[in-house]
């Protein structure tokens, strides 16, 4: 057994939002149709026509912020999304404590992993609906990152592949 790296954050709304760009790949995307809708709105402004440049900004604006308001909505609304997290990650799995409960997790039950600027996203399927732990890089020290980054790959695949059965 490989030694135990500790983990210990209370997670906020902001760590959703990433993670939702490393599993839905078209979230990642959303700046090329903000793009799109600029160049858009320069073209209407440039035949003076003002009311599509407004629909156009505000498509833009609404483009940008979708994918986030989802997040934002399923964290406010779940009462065990801000409970402080302890959690152990070792050889044979994550081991996570919230509040009231406690669970044990073997990597068998994860399909594949994600690094962000962020957090490490762990995915439990290969569906967009599977669930997912998002292990903010704030819940234990930078210079431990590299352990786990080699736990992950050796226990579940490279950074981004999936499991192979």
């Amino acid at each position: 057994m490989d030694e135990r790296l500790d983990l210990d954050w209370t997670p906020r709304p902001g760590d959703w939002p990433e993670a939702m760009a490393a599993m839905y790949p078209a979230v990642r995307w959303r700046w090329l149709l903000v793009v799109a809708l600029v160049v858009a709105a320069v073209f209407a402004a440039t035949n003076h026509l003002v009311a599509l440049t407004a629909v156009a900004v505000v498509l833009a604006a609404a483009t940008y912020l979708l994918p986030y308001l989802p997040a934002y909505l399923a964290f406010s609304r779940n009462p065990v999304a801000s409970q402080h997290i302890e959690a152990s990650v070792d050889g044979d799995g994550v081991d996570m404590a919230l509040e009231d409960a406690r669970q044990r997790l073997p990597w068998s039950a994860f399909a594949a992993w994600h690094e962000l600027r962020h957090s490490f996203v762990l995915r439990m399927g290969t569906g967009r609906r599977d669930p997912s732990m998002i292990i903010p890089k704030r819940a234990f020290p930078a210079d431990r990152h590299q352990e786990l980054r080699d736990l992950l790959t050796r226990y579940i695949a490279p950074c981004g592949q999936h499991r192979t059965p």
